[in-house]
């Protein structure tokens, strides 16, 4: 019985242990064996596609030290956002790293032109317009990154992807000032100032929300806030044109007595607007100064 004891209370317990340490040592062997690192390759998320003021895209792709990478694949996929129709996925670019992160980190610049961004894309069997500006707003373009490892060639899938999202030059943040004008009141410039942002509306448009002043500081009332949109399709050349318009209160006008232009040397937007009698009867005068990205 002592003997059976002993058995029982060390040698049990013994080959338990030897039994986890094994199998803790059999999970590590395949874990060294089996699974392979490196092709890390890191890009920006989200990209602005200005239509007619992009000359091209320069996109950093950060390479960390680690195991030789020979090339980085770049798939391109489209996105149709009105009906969610997506393209077939194509080969765009193949960038050489010749295993350049071995030995450090490593720094390599995708350059595209919206000819690259195009290429070889259809969507429902019909090839992208070779004009940008017909691009539909709010579609994107989306990239992927393959590693090819330098170790037999196997490819690596990055999770990190870049959206290349379609939207028009004069979308951001602006300062604009203005005043509103009744009949008899002078014109004071610059007498309210408030920072909006201009959405995308259509390849030629931009729009905002706006509550107008009088020029005594109090908040125009009876008329709701301003849905103000801009038509700049008048033309890329400077001065260019704007046609102002309220899509939600038919009174307010178009104010054909001011100059209402972009100046694309400075960024700013020049409109006036009216919603009674005429331009110098309960009419908005505004000037909004692009200061920057959302």
């Amino acid at each position: 019985m002592k003997i059976n004891r002993i058995i029982f209370n060390v040698f049990l317990p013994l080959l338990a242990l030897g039994l986890i340490l094994g199998a803790c040592q059999k999970n590590d062997d395949l874990l060294t064996a089996d699974a392979k690192t490196g092709g890390l390759a890191i890009a920006a998320k989200s990209i602005p596609y200005l239509l007619g003021a992009t000359p091209k895209i320069d996109i950093a792709i950060e390479i960390p030290k680690g195991p030789g990478i020979t090339s980085i694949e770049v798939y391109n996929v489209y996105l149709r956002k009105s009906d969610t129709t997506y393209s077939d996925k194509v080969l765009m670019k193949t960038l050489d790293v010749a295993s350049a992160n071995a030995t450090e980190d490593v720094t390599k610049t995708l350059t595209l032109v919206y000819a690259d961004l195009i290429k070889g894309i259809s969507v429902g069997g019909v090839a992208l317009p070779t004009d940008e500006n017909l691009l539909p707003i709010g579609d994107n373009f989306t990239l992927q990154y393959v590693s090819v490892m330098a170790d037999g060639g196997r490819k690596v899938l990055n999770n990190g992807k870049t959206s290349i999202d379609v939207a028009n030059r004069w979308v951001g943040s602006y300062a604009m000032k203005g005043y509103t004008l009744r009949a008899g009141d002078p014109v004071l410039t610059g007498h309210w100032t408030a920072n909006w942002k201009l959405s995308t509306v259509s390849a030629y448009a931009v729009q905002f929300w706006a509550i107008q002043k009088w020029a005594d500081g109090s908040t125009v009332g009876g008329i709701g806030p301003f849905i103000l949109t801009m038509d700049v399709s008048g033309g890329p050349d400077a001065p260019m044109p704007v046609t102002v318009s309220d899509n939600v209160n038919a009174a307010v006008k178009n104010n054909p007595a001011y100059n209402n232009h972009y100046d694309p040397a400075t960024k700013t937007f020049y409109i006036s607007c009216y919603w009674g009698s005429g331009p110098t009867n309960r009419a908005a005068v505004d000037t909004l100064v692009y200061t920057g990205p959302y």
